[in-house]
């Protein structure tokens, strides 16, 4: 069988080799993405920096809320509350109203015949009332400074007006009073130096303070009373009107205890004035719990 004719000009045994193409686009971009995403690159997060040494001549500041930045921090709230305090400190009058319980008391030295010792205890049981006080400029003979506010020692001194009017009648024994008819009224203008511990301002940004102390002094007291002598352990009574003295100076004893507000006073006060009456002695006694607005004179 006779071989196929060759082409003319072309070898019978060369063929044409296949072209593998290499993706020389997508190998380039790949390239360039591993680049960008090593260490150094330009989509690579930065380094964070070394920490620097701290200076040596420099002092580090003190970290916020530090005791002594705390307690300058209180100190400038007390000392803008000390300015409230000193508007009330110096002469004042305070008016306002409670509740007072007075006890006016008498003990006649001429006994019952069976050698009992005779006493009328007139009250009012509690009623309300109008409360009022002037008190001279305070001064201070010691203080100390607390972790906010002051505490202090002081004196000034106080005039007090008691109007009172008891109604009612007890024995020693007996808290409360009945009607029998029997009363005592009267006035008593009291003057005392005051001895008192100041503790405040005790609230950081408020201008609250505490206070409380005792007063000696001396009390003027004019009184009309009609009472109904009698004894716990004797039958025996006896109906008698005693009038008092109002020239004659009296020992006069305040105590009180005071939350102070700014310029309102919320106090608890007692008074305590004995004497002479005649024919025996008197003992008068009021307890009050009063809320007051202070005015500066």
């Amino acid at each position: 069988m006779n071989a196929p004719a060759s082409r003319p000009g072309r070898p019978a045994s060369r063929r044409r080799p296949t072209r593998r193409h290499t993706p020389v686009p997508l190998l380039a971009a790949l390239v360039a993405v591993g680049a960008l995403l090593l260490p150094g690159g330009g989509l690579a997060a930065d380094p964070e920096p070394a920490p620097q040494p701290p200076s040596a001549t420099a002092a580090p500041p003190p970290p916020a809320g530090t005791p002594e930045e705390v307690r300058r921090a209180l100190d400038t709230a007390a000392a803008g509350l000390e300015v409230v305090r000193q508007s009330v400190q110096g002469q004042n009058v305070t008016l306002g109203a409670g509740v007072v319980r007075t006890t006016f008391s008498l003990v006649r030295d001429r006994k019952f015949p069976d050698g009992t010792t005779p006493s009328a205890q007139t009250t009012d049981n509690g009623r309300p009332a109008l409360v009022a006080a002037y008190q001279t400029a305070e001064r201070y003979v010691g203080e100390w400074p607390l972790r906010v506010g002051h505490f202090r020692l002081g004196y000034n001194t106080v005039v007090k007006l008691i109007s009172f009017h008891t109604n009612r009648q007890t024995t020693l024994n007996e808290a409360m009073g009945e009607d029998l008819g029997t009363s005592a009224e009267g006035t008593v203008l009291a003057v005392a130096p005051v001895f008192f511990m100041l503790l405040g301002p005790v609230y950081p940004h408020r201008a609250i303070f505490w206070k409380a102390g005792f007063g000696l002094g001396a009390a003027l007291i004019d009184y009309e009373a009609d009472v109904l002598y009698r004894s716990n352990v004797s039958p025996h009574t006896s109906r008698e009107r005693v009038d008092g003295d109002p020239e004659r100076l009296n020992p006069f004893v305040h105590t009180f205890w005071n939350l102070e507000w700014e310029r309102w006073v919320l106090a608890f006060q007692n008074y305590d004035v004995r004497g002479s009456a005649p024919g025996g002695a008197f003992f008068f006694k009021q307890v009050s719990l009063s809320l007051a607005y202070t005015f500066a004179l």
